[in-house]
């Protein structure tokens, strides 16, 4: 996981307040320590159910 070196590194979104606090869940429930972690764990976690879900057939 790389950390941003300087605030350039860095991108600011606007969310809504629901929205917000649906993330902040699932960045306790997925014990994610940071912004950056939750969004690699959102993404091993979206590979790997399309890997599952689409298996290559033979």
């Amino acid at each position: 996981m790389r950390r941003a070196r300087s605030e350039g590194d860095t991108k600011h979104i606007t969310l809504d307040r629901n929205s917000y606090y649906k993330l902040l869940e699932l960045k306790g429930r997925l014990k994610a320590a940071t912004w950056a972690e939750l969004v690699d764990k959102l993404v091993s976690m979206t590979e790997e159910y399309e890997r599952r879900r689409y298996k290559p057939v033979y």
